[in-house]
């Protein structure tokens, strides 16, 4: 609606915001096998934590879970950082607690939505000293191998600010080995283009994250997480004689078509 503003600030709330992110840990647990980032990626995340200055986090967007797989990465990896992430306005007021964990709320066919946001976080990349804006940079839910089209609102952020720095964060949500999905993750630096405008930004974006997402399918469709880090797994997998089985086979986490038993008529 045109006569409401078009940002609703967020009131971050530090010890919500660790509570908040102790339950998604819970979450993720109970809901899937694992959660693995490919190798490489801890690298990229740590550099991002360690910078001096703001920062952007771009994740893919195919499911409902990917803002709390941000929440997960960012108590994980990042959590001396100050954190700042768009939603939906509609969605903001009707979960209002969403403001404690630095969310702000934009209205998204407000026509002067995207020059809000731009402002607000540079704003807060102004005051604070390691700001991190979280986006889900496609701005919808799309199929994490289907076309990659994003957003420029990030790209718009990095070029207003001084020294900032950027990653590109593709996840997926895919059945491997055990009885529940398992969450893969790889994430790829963007290097701060030599022009820094909005245009260059979104490139280089689109670049990083594009090789991102590639590199997590290519490993998905070959079936092997081998080297992925796990950073979350359940205590048991599918049950304890097949856990066994697998082990004295010399399993690892490379799925073959032979450990489902057989191959077909």
């Amino acid at each position: 609606m045109m006569d409401q503003a078009p940002l609703i600030p967020a009131t971050t709330d530090r010890r919500f915001a660790r509570v908040f992110a102790w339950w998604v840990r819970r979450m993720l647990r109970s809901d899937f096998a694992a959660v693995r980032l490919r190798a490489g990626a801890r690298s990229v995340l740590e550099a991002v934590a360690r910078h001096e200055g703001p920062a952007a986090v771009l994740l893919t967007h195919g499911s409902w879970w990917d803002p709390l797989v941000g929440v997960f990465l960012a108590d994980r990896f990042m959590p001396a950082r100050d954190g700042c992430a768009p939603i939906d306005a509609t969605m903001l007021r009707k979960f209002g607690f969403f403001r404690k964990l630095g969310l702000f709320g934009i209205e998204p066919d407000h026509p002067g939505a995207a020059r809000a946001m731009r402002d607000h976080v540079l704003g807060l990349f102004a005051a604070q000293a390691r700001p991190t804006l979280w986006i889900t940079a496609q701005g919808r839910f799309v199929d994490p191998r289907g076309e990659l089209e994003l957003r420029p609102g990030a790209a718009s952020v990095c070029a207003g600010a001084r020294n900032a720095k950027a990653a590109c964060v593709a996840i997926e949500y895919p059945f491997l080995l055990e009885r529940k999905p398992e969450v893969v993750i790889h994430a790829v630096e963007v290097p701060a283009p030599a022009r820094p405008s909005t245009a260059h930004w979104h490139r280089a974006m689109t670049v990083a994250m594009d090789a991102a997402r590639r590199a997590l399918a290519a490993d998905i469709t070959a079936r092997d997480v081998t080297t992925y880090e796990t950073l979350l797994s359940r205590a048991g997998s599918v049950n304890p004689v097949y856990d066994l089985w697998r082990a004295l086979r010399g399993g690892n986490a490379k799925v073959e078509d032979s450990h489902r038993g057989g191959r077909g008529a």
